[in-house]
């Protein structure tokens, strides 16, 4: 019986990390650039033997592009990507990235450093040049990133974020707006239905787990009769 509440519990679990996922996404719809993860079940079998139940994974359509006439929003077209951050042989990507100073740093919304030049900007005179170059009065102050990609070279970690080997890179010239922005991908509505669904089996389970405890509990008083 009580390997049965084991089971139950971890299926428990299982909706609250999808719940955990639904509500950020609800939260994010208006953040621009923000693209929903994906959060599903994996076989029931996995989520008996206690593995990870759930797979994350970002859902890659774009947002609606708007423009902004902002220095600082930029915008990768067609097949292009931005690299967001480079770690263990994996480049992150992204379609939108907004730069920001950072105590003299310009660095984009992942907290990674684009200023190669280490100097003080002034964000405001951000132009853009014709190989990603970041320039300010025409002097280089830093460089964009792009990657081309063929989604089927994506893949996904842990926490569901996109990204390329390195191996699969291929660094031709960037396709860049600046002055633009992507809004989020977030289908408030679709979400809601969502977590009201996992919230009402989370619910339901909570009820079969208190159910058995109390069984356990009432055969365990029975035995000391």
């Amino acid at each position: 019986m009580s390997e049965s509440i084991s089971q139950i519990a971890n299926v428990l679990r299982n909706d609250l990390k999808q719940i955990e996922v639904v509500s950020n996404n609800i939260a994010n719809a208006q953040t621009k650039g923000y693209q929903a993860i994906n959060a599903t079940q994996q076989n029931f079998l996995s989520t008996l033997n206690e593995q990870t139940p759930i797979l994350k994974q970002q859902n890659m359509n774009m947002g609606s592009v708007q423009q902004t006439k902002q220095t600082t929003d930029f915008i990768a077209v067609g097949s292009d990507y931005f690299i967001a951050e480079e770690t263990n042989n994996r480049l992150y990507i992204t379609k939108y990235l907004k730069l920001s100073d950072k105590g003299g740093d310009v660095v984009n919304q992942f907290g990674n450093s684009l200023n190669v030049a280490q100097a003080s900007v002034e964000l405001s005179k951000l132009t853009l040049g014709e190989k990603g170059e970041l320039l300010v009065n025409d002097k280089f102050v830093g460089q964009l990133e792009t990657v081309k990609v063929d989604l089927t070279d994506v893949r996904f970690d842990e926490e569901g974020k996109p990204f390329i080997t390195a191996d699969k890179a291929d660094f031709s010239e960037p396709n860049v707006l600046q002055g633009f922005a992507m809004s989020s991908n977030v289908d408030v509505t679709q979400q809601m239905v969502q977590l009201m669904k996992l919230s009402k089996h989370a619910e339901a389970i909570q009820k079969s787990i208190l159910t058995l405890d109390q069984m356990v509990g009432s055969g365990i008083n029975d035995i000391g009769k």
